[in-house]
């Protein structure tokens, strides 16, 4: 079984538009289709988010701390934006990847099958690069929100495809008489 990007790029603008919306009231607008990894600029946030099930990969969703900032004073109501990335903008930037990457697995699980998800993984730094093992299939979408650039993004593989790369990711281990 295998999802056309056209249905991939469907579900993850439909999952991010819904939540952008809906969650923090900001407008949103598609900019770019994107047929690999992220390109946001080079001091970003990432929440990251594991699928598995019959397909195995990651949700991510990356912004700028300018719109992390953003989605935190609209998420918790705050009157003042936090200045820097604090532990508080990291969760609510979290809590918005995983409604994107729930409401992405509920549009695409007659195609894929259900997936489970794992607890959110979120990095804040410069210049760093995120892989992911099951990137057969490494679609995202750059949108405009609210006057900041943000990328979400799907890496998924089938689940014995992403077994066999992980499996030949592990280390050897020799034993020494």
């Amino acid at each position: 079984m295998n999802l056309p990007k056209e249905a991939v790029y469907d579900a993850i603008v439909s999952a991010t538009t819904a939540v952008v919306e809906t969650m923090l009231d900001l407008p949103i607008e598609v900019v770019a289709q994107l047929d690999s990894g992220p390109e946001t600029e080079r001091s970003v946030l990432v929440s990251m988010i594991g699928l598995s099930g019959p397909w195995a990969g990651v949700g991510s969703l990356h912004c700028s701390a300018g719109l992390a900032a953003e989605i935190h004073q609209r998420m918790f109501m705050a009157e003042e934006k936090e200045h820097g990335v604090t532990d508080e903008v990291m969760d609510a930037v979290a809590e918005v990847n995983n409604m994107i990457v729930g409401n992405f697995k509920h549009a695409v699980a007659e195609q894929l099958g259900v997936l489970m998800m794992s607890i959110p993984t979120t990095i804040y730094g410069q210049e760093f690069v995120m892989k992911s093992q099951a990137d057969s299939q490494n679609l995202g979408i750059r949108f405009r929100v609210g006057g900041y650039q943000m990328e979400t993004h799907v890496a998924l593989a089938p689940y014995r495809e992403a077994a066999t790369r992980m499996q030949a990711l592990r280390p050897l281990t020799l034993t020494v008489r």
